[in-house]
């Protein structure tokens, strides 16, 4: 498990241990000269570019946001959208080699190794990553992503209990997708959500948030949706939204700051395990956890 500040850099032979308080600079250790999502393209589309990567008006360059993927392997045209060094492109089509026998060794030579989805995965991740060991290789493995399913929410599930063990083992060190461009915003959001819940890549805020009860304070739906719009850009906080003082504290013991309500309109804030501003008035509650955030140099404009 990844702690908040804490990226576990893995190669074959030895694990490195990188301290950071900049949660970007966290997401880019993460991602290292190994990029975890690649996304393939043979035409750059302008709309679905605008909505996977930050344009930066004052270069006039596309770079990587939160969830924007690492890297674009673009196989056909000249491009006419620049972007920043932030995003790795690669441009030959023999950049990437699927490999369908782990005992061939053939595929030793190339920069990237791409491993399909079918049945007996682990076992071929386990016997390929055994070759590479043996060649003193410590090659790139990206699992090719797609989606076909006419349902997302269907998919979703399905490759998120697929691919989470994948992730956990260490089997995989990315993805590779080229679904279509349509796809490609929710796809790439869903992998960065994926790597997340397995605490390989942390890139966004986590809430821990009850289910109400009678005990509940105030309104937690409309309460948490707030929070969230605030809070969201955020990158490896964990924020606990609680409706009461009974049994809030204890379920988010392991988040990094706390929303909970006391009373009728109060709330307490906590920072850990530690309540360090108690009764505050509902109405000022959002803004003097902000003002936590800030005192604490976790906030970050937007």
């Amino acid at each position: 498990r990844l702690l908040v500040n804490e990226v576990r850099l893995c190669s074959e032979s030895e694990r490195q241990t990188v301290h950071s308080t900049d949660s970007t600079i966290q997401d880019t250790i993460a991602a290292g000269k190994n990029p975890r999502i690649v996304i393939k393209l043979e035409t750059l589309v302008p709309t679905t570019i605008k909505k996977i990567f930050h344009y930066n008006t004052t270069t006039g360059l596309y770079g990587r946001n939160q969830t924007s993927p690492d890297a674009i392997h673009f196989t056909r045209s000249k491009t006419f959208l620049t972007f920043e060094s932030s995003v790795y492109m690669w441009r030959a089509t023999g950049d990437f080699a699927v490999v369908s026998d782990a005992g061939n060794i053939g595929f030793i030579g190339a920069e990237n190794l791409i491993v399909e989805e079918g049945p007996g995965l682990p076992e071929f991740l386990k016997s390929l990553r055994k070759t590479l060991h043996s060649k003193k290789k410590v090659t790139p493995v990206f699992l090719r992503v797609r989606c076909r399913e006419k349902n997302f929410d269907k998919w979703l599930a399905r490759y998120t209990m697929r691919f989470s063990p994948l992730l956990m083992q260490r089997l995989i060190d990315g993805f590779y997708t080229d679904v279509p461009s349509a796809l490609l915003p929710s796809v790439v959001n869903a992998l960065f959500g994926i790597m997340q819940a397995c605490r390989v890549r942390i890139s966004r805020t986590e809430y821990i948030s009850c289910p109400t009860c009678g005990r509940t304070s105030f309104d937690m739906e409309a309460t948490l949706h707030c929070i969230k719009e605030a809070t969201e850009h955020l990158q490896g906080l964990k924020i606990g939204v609680m409706g009461c003082i009974v049994n809030g504290p204890g379920e988010m013991a392991d988040a990094d700051y706390g929303y909970v309500g006391t009373a009728t309109g109060k709330v307490n804030l906590y920072k850990g395990k530690k309540a360090v501003k108690k009764n505050i008035d509902k109405e000022n509650a959002l803004a003097a956890l902000i003002d936590l955030l800030k005192a604490d140099g976790v906030w970050k404009d937007k």
